[in-house]
C-alpha cells in the first residue's frame, strides 16, 4: 500500500443508533436490497427499449405506439425522464388515436415528470396543446 490509497475495513459489529435502527427497520419493510435490483433492471430494459417508443410515435404506429408505452408503465418503477418520455410518447399517440381523455391524462403525467416542460405551439400541433389544456 501506498499514500492515498483507499483501505476497506469491514465493521462487523457496529452497534447502530436508534435513527440507523429505524431506517434499517423502513427499508425492510419496502423488501429495499432485493426488490430495488429488479425495479433497477427494469429500468434498464425500458432505456434500452425507448427508442422503439418514440419510433413508433415517428412512424405513425400509434397503437404499437401505446401497447409498447403501457407495457413501460406496467412493469414497475420508471425514473422520472423515462416516465417524461413515455408519457409524452403516449400523449402524442393518444391524440392521434382520437382518445382525448387518455392525452389529458398522458400531459398531466408528462407535466408531472418533467415540470416546465413547453407547452409551445412551434414545437407541439393544436390538437396536442388542447389535449394539454385544464378541462372547464
Amino acid at each position: 500500500m501506498k499514500r492515498g490509497d483507499v483501505l476497506l475495513v469491514p465493521l462487523t459489529d457496529l452497534p447502530l443508533t436508534a435513527e440507523g435502527k429505524g431506517l434499517v427497520g423502513s427499508a425492510q419493510g419496502q423488501q429495499a436490497s432485493e426488490g430495488r435490483g429488479e425495479i433497477r433492471a427494469n429500468q434498464l430494459k425500458v432505456a434500452r427499449e425507448l427508442a422503439a417508443l418514440v419510433s413508433d410515435v415517428r412512424g405513425g404506429r400509434y397503437v404499437d405506439a401505446v401497447r409498447r408505452g403501457n407495457t413501460f408503465l406496467a412493469q414497475g418503477e420508471l425514473t422520472r425522464p423515462q416516465l417524461s418520455t413515455v408519457h409524452r410518447q403516449l400523449l402524442e399517440a393518444y391524440v392521434a388515436l382520437g382518445a382525448i381523455g387518455l392525452a389529458a391524462e398522458s400531459c398531466d403525467a408528462w407535466q408531472k415528470a418533467a415540470p416546465g416542460s413547453p407547452l409551445d405551439p412551434t414545437w407541439l400541433s393544436p390538437k396536442i396543446l388542447n389535449a394539454c389544456r385544464p378541462a372547464p
